[in-house]
């Protein structure tokens, strides 16, 4: 038999949504990946608006020639996004789980 919830987890949850809504203060175009096309190339769904929260991270690579700079943006979002999509023009590297304080799901946390 399912579980009941109570009246004050239905509190807590709303409180978490809000907190997190206004963490979630950025905005995104998200354009999911549809296939390919008959040249091979991919083709993406219509663009969505969805709220985030943008990092830029930066790192230095060190190649045989010279150092460079390595720049890429780490998204949070509650929407479901996989490999392959677009996040405001850049395909998505890698997306995890965004784990929250009670090491429950709270989102998704994507590289581009």
């Amino acid at each position: 038999m399912p579980r009941r919830r109570t009246a004050a987890a239905a509190i807590d949850r709303r409180r978490f949504c809000v907190m997190l809504g206004s963490y979630l203060n950025q905005g995104a175009k998200l354009e999911r990946a549809a296939g390919t096309d008959d040249r091979g190339q991919a083709t993406f769904g219509p663009a969505l608006a969805v709220r985030c929260r943008k990092q830029r991270r930066g790192r230095l690579a060190l190649t045989s020639q010279d150092a460079t700079r390595l720049q890429e943006t780490v998204y949070y979002l509650m929407t479901p996004v996989s490999e392959g999509d677009k996040l405001d023009g850049l395909v998505v590297k890698t997306v995890n789980d965004w784990v929250g304080l009670n090491g429950g799901q709270t989102g998704y946390k994507a590289v581009v």
